[in-house]
């Protein structure tokens, strides 16, 4: 069995401002498989790489992503929600893309549009993963399962996952009705019964977000494909 691998959630996100260059460069530092970050389009349909819809937890200002332009977002500081840290401003994905081209980092790119209908996303996303050369690096992942068939439509070779926190039925049936390689469960969900079925169906398990050590120990001797988690140091030392 392979080892299985660790991915930072949205970068070192337990000592670094979350989805941020920052964050990034640490986890590429840190030794880590992969990477997960969510995407958005601003108003004038760049890139950028944030988590939240609303700015206010991540910035401290009143507004939205989606309404904003990508020039009125470099002005503010993403790094608010971590006083102590220097002024931090949104990454586009580009930059990242940039800092991860010459690596063999594994990139989960989550589509962040079952809250906000981001028209073309998926399209612009795989057009620039493409320009890098990066497209059996990367994976597609969103709550939004019509975006992962859309997406697959567009690009078969894409490796796309579903996201969900529940406790779905059928999810081999499920999973391939919707053309996707991977699922992403919230990691309360992973049983015995689920691993079993996944693999035997060629069905990838990444669990998110998997924190508490115990369940990272829980994970590993599970065999899952790869965790995603806030603490990749932790997940890492763990694993050795």
């Amino acid at each position: 069995m392979s080892k299985t691998k660790i991915f930072a959630h949205r970068g070192f996100s337990s000592k670094f401002p979350d989805n941020t260059m920052p964050a990034f460069v640490a986890a590429v530092d840190l030794g880590v498989d992969g990477i997960e970050i969510d995407v958005q389009f601003t108003a004038d349909k760049k890139i950028v790489i944030s988590h939240d819809e609303i700015l206010m937890d991540t910035t401290g200002v009143d507004g939205y992503i989606f309404s904003s332009t990508y020039e009125e977002l470099t002005k503010l500081n993403f790094a608010n929600a971590t006083p102590d840290f220097p002024k931090t401003k949104i990454p586009l994905l580009s930059e990242l893309l940039d800092l991860l081209t010459n690596t063999d980092v594994l990139l989960n790119i989550e589509l962040k549009n079952s809250v906000v209908a981001y028209d073309g996303l998926e399209e612009a996303v795989i057009d620039m993963v493409k320009r890098y050369n990066m497209l059996d690096r990367i994976i597609l992942s969103s709550f939004n399962h019509i975006s992962m068939v859309k997406a697959k439509g567009i690009c078969p070779e894409i490796q796309t996952a579903l996201l969900y926190t529940g406790v779905l039925h059928g999810v081999v049936a499920y999973t391939k009705n919707c053309n996707a390689d991977a699922i992403h469960p919230l990691f309360w969900t992973v049983k015995d019964d689920l691993l079993i079925d996944c693999l035997k169906n060629d069905i990838i398990v990444r669990p998110w977000t998997v924190d508490p050590p115990e369940y990272i120990k829980k994970m590993l001797t599970a065999g899952v494909d790869s965790i995603i988690t806030n603490y990749p140091d932790v997940a890492l030392e763990l694993l050795e």
